[in-house]
C-alpha cells in the first residue's frame, strides 16, 4: 500500500517470519475459542512504536515463547521501518478524529499500543 518502501516491507517481513504466531480465537459472550475451520489465520500482537516494546500482551495475546520469538519482537520494536508504519497509523487516525470533529461526532480515537500481525494461508478464512 505503499506505506514503507519495498526495502522496508522486506524487513518486516523477515522479522515477522521468525515471530510465534499462534492460531487466532474467537469468542462468544461467555468463551474464547479455536475453530481453524471457522478462521484459520495465524496472529501475534506487535508493538506500533518502538515505545511500546515493553508494553506487555495478556497472557492469552502472548506470542512469546522459547524458540527465539521474543527476540524477533524486539527486533521488530527496533526497526526503522515502525516508524514509517506508525506515522502512518498516527496519520489515519488524526484524519478520522478530524473529520469526526467536522461532524460535531464527540468520539475521539486513540493511536493503539499494538496491532494484529497476521498470516493467512493458503485454507485460512
Amino acid at each position: 500500500d505503499g506505506i514503507v518502501s519495498g526495502q522496508s516491507a522486506s524487513e518486516l517481513l523477515r522479522c515477522a517470519r521468525r515471530m510465534a504466531l499462534r492460531p487466532a480465537n474467537m469468542s462468544s459472550s461467555h468463551a474464547r475459542f479455536q475453530d481453524p475451520s471457522l478462521r484459520g489465520d495465524l496472529i501475534a500482537w506487535v508493538p506500533t512504536s518502538s515505545s511500546e516494546a515493553s508494553v506487555p500482551t495478556s497472557s492469552s495475546e502472548s506470542s512469546r515463547s522459547d524458540d527465539g520469538s521474543t527476540d524477533a519482537m524486539s527486533e521488530w520494536a527496533s526497526l526503522p521501518a515502525l516508524a514509517q508504519v506508525t506515522a502512518s497509523l498516527r496519520a489515519i487516525v488524526e484524519q478520522l478524529n478530524a473529520r469526526a470533529a467536522e461532524r460535531g461526532d464527540g468520539e475521539v480515537l486513540q493511536m493503539p499500543r499494538q496491532a494484529m500481525l497476521a498470516h493467512f494461508g493458503a485454507n485460512a478464512r
